[in-house]
């Protein structure tokens, strides 16, 4: 399998070279030939420059700092097209990557393969640095009158379908990229990912999640973020306004492509009472994850 790794950064240089270097360190994998593609969008701490002097084999693209992930993954991705590759695997920067994560991603491939006889999606499993506990993988879907409920499928030692995923570490065979595409320019950071998963549960392709975990990636601090209850209301709602917010137009947008316009409504209706009342939102969400 020849496979484009793609990546995109802004101003984590240190977590950069890291995730490059454990990745790099991996190889050669067998049966996986591995070019990497990495968008620096526009870092002011010399990420650019310090990949290009100690990792000269990446093909490093540039962007203004408008990106954020989704238009740097995307642009990336549009790079390695035209070299064309047989998959493309995204990978976040931030990744802690156990020293045969690429070759479980393999296996689980020829897994799938097997298992459903055409190219599968595959879908990474990362945990907790300190804990162990699950953060990022693939969720099972259901549709319900409030909206999509998604639940996380937890790694149980044998690779298990799932119907969308976090985009932490995810391998796409080309024959599913010619079919979904890309990501939807539409959503600028957030929701790219999860909408990916979606659009492939709509086309009948199959996705599997990683028998094991591959690494380590610890969830974002909510701590200065549009939910910390600490925080004045008015900075709440400008921090839920950013990119790395939860822009209500994208929001909004993604709910009525995947749920429908009345759900979607309510979707949005349940964001605003979520900022109005962060900590009573997350005691319920609580009670809803420990069920």
């Amino acid at each position: 399998m020849r496979a484009a790794l793609l990546l995109t950064c802004f101003n984590r240089k240190d977590k950069t070279l890291s995730c490059l270097e454990s990745i790099y360190s991996q190889l050669p994998v067998k049966n996986l030939e591995l070019e990497i593609y990495l968008v620096d969008d526009g870092s002011t701490d010399g990420t650019g420059d310090a990949v290009a002097a100690k990792f000269s084999a990446v093909r490093l693209l540039r962007g203004d700092g408008s990106l954020y992930w989704n238009g740097g993954m995307n642009m990336a991705w549009s790079a390695a097209r035209a070299d064309g590759f047989d998959a493309y695997m995204w990978a976040n920067d931030d990744i802690d990557l156990d020293p045969d994560a690429l070759s479980v991603m393999v296996h689980a491939f020829n897994e799938g393969h097997d298992d459903c006889g055409v190219e599968p999606v595959i879908v990474g499993n990362f945990c907790e640095t300190d804990s162990g506990k699950h953060t990022y993988g693939g969720f099972s879907v259901k549709q319900t009158f409030r909206g999509m409920a998604t639940k996380r499928i937890l790694p149980n030692g044998q690779i298990a379908r799932c119907d969308t995923f976090n985009g932490n570490l995810v391998l796409i065979p080309n024959s599913v990229v010619e079919m979904v595409g890309m990501l939807d320019p539409q959503y600028t950071h957030a929701f790219g990912d999860m909408d990916y998963g979606l659009k492939c549960m709509k086309n009948n392709i199959p996705m599997y999640i990683t028998p094991e975990y591959l690494g380590r990636c610890s969830r974002n601090s909510i701590k200065g973020t549009w939910v910390d209850s600490t925080l004045p209301l008015a900075e709440r709602y400008r921090k839920l306004l950013l990119p790395t917010g939860i822009p209500p137009k994208e929001y909004f947008y993604s709910c009525r492509k995947h749920s429908g316009r009345g759900v979607s409504i309510i979707a949005l209706v349940k964001l605003y009472l979520r900022l109005l009342l962060p900590d009573f939102w997350a005691r319920i969400s609580r009670k809803e994850s420990s069920k």
